[in-house]
């Protein structure tokens, strides 16, 4: 980066490397950095929202998603990370169960219904709707493609939320 000050990349590979350090604010200052030098990158404004929402500045984090979103609607993170904010937030302003439904289909459909985390978030936009039956069923498959690609930590947290919507509750963060 002396040598190159003005390359967006390497701010952008720096706050990912910060990011999985858990060094947050650094992350934020180098992913801002990227997004000054290159604005339009959908990737860098996920990843800044990101570590807004792992802060807590959840109306920020939720600005850098719809705006990932407008630079590339079909961006399945993007709306996945937006769909999960807008179903599972525990203040209810900053939920929209019928937004988060929306996005969370549409990451599903883009990625052909197979990743589990995608589902998972489905899962939490039915249950945020009150479908709770549909939210079940979604959870169940995206624990059984969580064990199928040996994920079993991730089923086992997936088998949480499925009891929470079999007891007609939707999935709260935090």
């Amino acid at each position: 980066m002396r040598f190159a000050p003005g390359l967006a990349n390497a701010h952008y590979n720096l706050a990912t490397l910060l990011q999985g350090q858990g060094k947050i604010e650094g992350a934020i200052t180098e992913y801002s950095e990227t997004l000054r030098l290159q604005p339009d990158s959908s990737a860098a404004h996920v990843r800044l929202g990101t570590a807004l929402a792992s802060r807590g500045d959840l109306a920020s984090a939720s600005a850098h998603y719809r705006e990932a979103i407008r630079l590339k609607p079909d961006f399945p993170d993007a709306l996945d990370r937006l769909a999960w904010l807008l179903a599972t937030q525990p203040d209810r302003s900053l939920r929209d169960g019928r937004q988060a439904l929306e996005l969370a289909g549409r990451a599903c459909r883009l990625t052909g219904y197979h990743q589990p985390i995608l589902l998972s978030t489905l899962a939490a936009a039915y249950a945020e709707t009150g479908r709770f039956r549909e939210a079940a069923e979604t959870a169940q498959r995206a624990i059984d493609l969580a064990i199928a690609s040996g994920r079993d930590d991730l089923a086992a947290s997936l088998r949480q939320s499925l009891q929470l919507y079999r007891s007609r509750a939707p999935y709260r963060e935090g």
